[in-house]
């Protein structure tokens, strides 16, 4: 492209390419311009970036930007007004945590975020990463952490749950096009658009919580087995992956979660098929909760890597000098942190030979399996 006409040029990012968001800031110190310009432009590709540039001022920067890796094109003349783009907010769910290092390691190195910034991010609840991006940039994301679920949604788009803490079902306004769930000691509505969200958010202000249906997740716990159903025996030996000898005293141990998290909406579909072939669930939204990590004995070999574990997810308890005697029996008991982080505790710490305990906020009688034991055959 010559820079033998007047009319101004511009720079359009189509994409993020190999390049790191996180480089915002280099890139606005060598073009000389605001970084929230370039955040903006690039968590938003397909964007113009500029579009009033004289040529060798526009080749500079579409140079400086190629090598970053970014998919970039000099434009010319007048830059067209962009489209309305359809934007997303982004939510990571870690699968297990032995991913849970490199997964922060990736996304603190993408983000430009301190690791320990984006450890707390995932660790929350909903686990949010970025707000407002383009489908290029989950793409990017995705990609970046294979090991990692990655979802995507528009926030004015789809229904809304909500969860009314300590709140009875009678004291919830009543309205045939909403579903309402007594679940312990809170109320679940499911349906709602963010409009309705509003009306309970004024009713029950500090008692309610909204979540987007794509980031609500469950867990499918069995209360009933028909275990004169061969289907049942089956489901649970060959897609679950309990041994045959656990299934036959499986009524010992109800009721029994009989997966590790997912979609609320995957789950609400087979929870249908398991009743049709004997095996009777309830679902069990997993919503903000905190709960108490219990070690009530530990492994005196493998020590070194408890307390690495224990440094990790306790940070100053990880000593285990916080003890508390409960009959014959010491507990190691911890302080309150997000459920989530303390299952993926639980996990780390029962590999390595400790028995855990963990109580959750919301007192539900649930046997939670160790995922190692059973689940390796999980779809």
């Amino acid at each position: 492209m010559s820079d033998d006409d007047s009319s101004p040029y511009g720079i359009k990012i189509n994409s993020i390419g190999s390049a790191l968001p996180a480089s915002s800031a280099l890139l606005a110190d060598a073009l000389s311009c605001s970084p929230e310009l370039i955040s903006r432009a690039v968590y938003t590709a397909p964007s113009q970036l500029f579009s009033s540039l004289d040529f060798k001022t526009a080749e500079k920067a579409h140079d400086v930007l190629s090598k970053l890796g970014f998919d970039v094109e000099i434009t010319r003349g007048k830059s067209e007004k962009e489209e309305e783009k359809r934007l997303f907010d982004i939510a990571v769910y870690l699968s297990s945590p032995l991913d849970l290092t490199k997964v922060v390691k990736e996304l603190s190195v993408f983000l430009g975020l301190h690791e320990s910034q984006v450890q707390n991010m995932l660790m929350a609840f909903p686990p949010l990463v970025l707000g407002h991006v383009s489908q290029s940039t989950v793409d990017a994301i995705s990609n970046r952490i294979p090991q990692a679920q990655v979802f995507a949604y528009n926030p004015n788009e789809g229904h809304y749950y909500s969860r009314l803490i300590n709140v009875k079902k009678e004291n919830v306004t009543n309205d045939s096009s909403i579903q309402c769930h007594q679940i312990g000691d809170d109320v679940f509505i499911e349906g709602l658009s963010f409009e309705q969200t509003k009306r309970f958010w004024r009713q029950f202000n500090s008692k309610c919580q909204v979540l987007h249906h794509s980031l609500l997740r469950a867990e499918l716990v069995a209360l009933k087995i028909d275990r004169s159903e061969s289907k049942a025996i089956d489901y649970l030996i060959n897609c679950v992956g309990m041994p045959e000898a656990f299934v036959n005293a499986i009524d010992t141990y109800l009721p029994l979660k009989l997966y590790e998290p997912r979609p609320i909406s995957i789950l609400k579909e087979e929870i249908n098929q398991l009743k049709d072939i004997g095996i009777y669930c309830e679902l069990v939204p997993l919503w903000e909760d905190f709960s108490r990590l219990h070690l009530t004995s530990v492994s005196v070999k493998n020590m070194e890597a408890i307390n690495k574990i224990l440094r990790t997810f306790f940070a100053e308890e990880y000593s285990l000098l916080n003890t508390k005697h409960n009959n014959r029996d010491t507990f190691h008991v911890f302080s309150e942190k997000p459920t989530l982080l303390n299952y993926f505790a639980e996990e780390l710490l029962s590999q390595n030979g400790c028995d855990v305990i963990v109580e959750p906020s919301m007192r539900l009688k649930i046997n939670h399996l160790k995922r190692l034991e059973f689940h390796e055959n999980t779809v």
